[in-house]
Formats: structure tokens, sequence, C-alpha cells
């Protein structure tokens, strides 16, 4: 798949570029932001596909983010993948019920980071 928005939000400058690099290679057109509130207003403003979604935000938590983009009419049909350290199993069920549809650990594998994300956009 190539051409699909992508959300990509996460605090890190660094994690950012280096995704951003990676899903512009592989077609993605990549909307930015470094913090929940900016997640909310990008998500709202763009119409993204998907949303990667950096669950250690400085502002809100990013399952807060989560469940705010679930309940906005507007936002709640964009599929959000947790983009975490934390992969315990007890953090997968509140990825969920946070309304992820999924979640890709960090730091990510850059060869198998873009085949993820286009599984998840299926």
């Amino acid at each position: 798949m190539a051409g699909e928005k992508v959300l990509l939000v996460d605090d890190t400058r660094l994690n950012r570029e280096l995704a951003k690099d990676i899903l512009e290679i592989e077609g993605y057109k990549v909307i930015e932001a470094g913090n929940g509130k900016e997640a909310l207003n990008r998500a709202r403003q763009n119409n993204p596909d998907i949303i990667l979604l950096d669950i250690e935000l400085p502002d809100i938590n990013g399952l807060e983010v989560a469940k705010l983009l679930k309940e906005d009419p507007q936002t709640r049909g964009i599929p959000i993948v947790a983009l975490t350290a934390h992969h315990q199993p007890d953090d997968q069920s509140s990825f969920l019920a946070a309304g992820c549809v999924g979640f890709i650990s960090k730091p990510f594998d850059i060869k198998t980071f873009p085949k993820m994300l286009a599984n998840f956009l299926k």
C-alpha cells in the first residue's frame, strides 16, 4: 500500500524522524505530532488513514488520547496503533481497551515496521 496518510505521534524527535523516513520511502504521507494535544488537532484536521500513537507523551497519556479520538465522531473510525516500549500482556489489554487495534514495539525493526503498518491498514 502506498499513499495513505499516517499520523505519527511521538514526543522523541529522533523516533519521529526515523519512522517518517522509513514510511516516506514506502510511499506513505506522514503527518507528525509531538504530543497529545497536537495529535488530537492533527487527527481532526487531516483525517489520516491510520494513527501511530506513542503511549508515553508529556501532556496527555497516549491511552487517553486514543480514548478521546474514539469518542469523537470525526475520528472514531481511524485505526490507532500503539507505539510503545511497554509490551507486557497487561499493557496489550489496556491498549485494546483504549481503542487501539494493536501495537508496535519500540525500538522497531526498520525492515518489518512498514509491513506491520500495512497489515494494520488491511
